[in-house]
């Protein structure tokens, strides 16, 4: 059974609707501002936790769908499907920005989650475990808590860390991650360190000239969000996680920086 996402803040010392949306976003009532983005049917319903329900025949259909959603406390994103006039609960990430390369089987999806700066982003890495974890799968905007879709380095100690560029420098008050699905959470995603800097890095030496932004002791638990925040905005164009003790790897599924 799946089980809930818990939300941890950790230390820090910087520290009415229809179907037709012309809008980008639409607020449900007071309670949250929804994004809408593109999301293919099949990846959709790949996600780990699915729920469907019939669209009501009535004109607050979106709303209704929107307010299940957050009833349902796991739901971070609904779509509605209009050729079937069903409303789709998932407990899937998706970024406001991410980009659906399979077009021809989108549908309309709306997300919980913020504008933020991490996807579409470049990175790099220490060497990664296998091409399919590689630091790529931190950039996309799409997380379904399926393990193909997480960073993951080899253990060496010069290895443990990835470096997100965000294009130029922005603000950042926040920086998300989210651990495995598993309970080896608590071995890879421990005692992690996350800098911000102007400057680029190609090797782990750099990153410690960067300015320190948060610290996650750990140890993680399974689906665990980390939620490290700055009392005031600290303008960066570089965010480097980095582990910083212990055997293991690091391994990260999800990211987002805003």
């Amino acid at each position: 059974m799946f089980q809930l996402t818990t939300v941890r803040c950790a230390c820090v010392v910087a520290a009415t609707f229809s179907l037709v949306f012309p809008a980008s976003r639409v607020a449900c009532g007071e309670l949250s501002l929804w994004h809408k983005v593109e999301v293919s049917r099949a990846k959709v319903m790949s996600s780990t936790r699915v729920e469907t329900h019939r669209l009501p025949s009535d004109t607050h259909q979106v709303l209704k769908c929107c307010l299940t959603c957050l009833l349902l406390q796991w739901c971070k994103l609904l779509c509605v499907d209009q050729s079937t006039m069903n409303c789709t609960h998932v407990n899937t990430f998706v970024t406001p920005t991410y980009l659906e390369s399979d077009t021809a089987d989108g549908i309309l999806c709306f997300t919980r989650r913020p504008m933020e700066f991490a996807t579409m982003a470049s990175i790099i890495t220490g060497k990664p475990y296998s091409l399919t974890r590689s630091g790529d799968n931190l950039i996309d905007g799409f997380y379904n808590f399926r393990m193909d879709e997480c960073l993951k380095t080899i253990d060496d100690p010069e290895d443990k860390w990835f470096v997100i560029d965000v294009g130029r420098a922005l603000p950042i008050r926040h920086v998300l991650l989210v651990a495995q699905s598993n309970t080896y959470a608590r071995k890879h995603f421990v005692d992690f360190e996350v800098r911000v800097g102007t400057s680029p890095v190609t090797a782990v030496e750099g990153i410690s000239a960067y300015t320190f932004f948060g610290h996650f002791p750990g140890p993680g638990e399974r689906n665990e969000v980390v939620i490290l925040e700055s009392p005031h905005a600290m303008k960066a164009r570089f965010v480097s996680v980095q582990k910083m003790s212990g055997i293991s790897s690091l391994q990260v599924c999800h990211v987002e920086i805003y």
